[in-house]
């Protein structure tokens, strides 16, 4: 959806307007509204779409502010890429904040009052809660964990079972035992360690 029609103001023409009459549709109003949109969604795409920015003209505007980097396209091809890196970091900040957990917050006396800083009490004479505590939540660093080191701990373990098996046949992975399928990947394990024991005794066997 266009910003125009979501605000009924249409921008008006830039300092870097065409000379030959043509406006230029990048202000610093819609700099900023396009900055402030991709810190939020997190999402370039999304962003051009709110603002109504067609997607070719962004890259010439983005290579114009490579080369003239003084010029308000130049704050556009540096503000992208910081914009999108802000929003991550808000968004990792509030997975963290889930990870460790908050504790709670109780109404307190503003400075300047006699009781500064002590609790406030109800009726009741209980403590007026402002916000409630939020439990640590584990789950929220093992998303962090998968996503940022996928190789490490993401969901698809890779099975490194060199001492069971002998051979490239023997040596598989999540992928090919049915991906996320828990059952499946204990039951390949439990096969070869099967094969291994079989050759152990054949092994025993033949020796004696």
């Amino acid at each position: 959806m266009s910003r125009s029609l979501v605000t009924g103001k249409h921008p008006k023409p830039g300092p870097d307007a065409d000379p030959g009459g043509a406006p230029s549709l990048l202000t610093q109003e819609s700099l900023d509204a396009l900055l402030n949109a991709i810190r939020l969604c997190g999402h370039l795409t999304v962003a051009l779409d709110f603002v109504g920015f067609d997607r070719s003209l962004v890259r010439t505007w983005v290579k114009k502010g490579r080369q003239d980097p003084e010029s308000l396209y130049g704050a556009l091809a540096r503000g992208i890429p910081k914009a999108l890196a802000e929003g991550q970091l808000r968004n990792v900040t509030v997975i963290d904040r889930a990870a460790q957990g908050v504790a709670a917050e109780y109404e307190r006396y503003p400075v300047g009052h006699k009781h500064a800083g002590e609790l406030v009490f109800d009726g009741e004479g209980k403590p007026i809660l402002k916000r409630p505590a939020m439990r640590p939540d584990w789950k929220a660093s093992a998303f962090l964990l998968e996503r940022a080191h996928a190789n490490l701990w993401g969901s698809r373990e890779h099975l490194t079972l060199d001492v069971l098996a002998d051979g490239p046949d023997d040596i598989k992975n999540e992928r090919d035992v049915g991906g996320d399928d828990h059952n499946k990947r204990m039951e390949h394990i439990r096969k070869l360690m099967a094969r291994a024991e079989a050759r152990k005794k054949e092994s025993n066997g033949s020796g004696s």
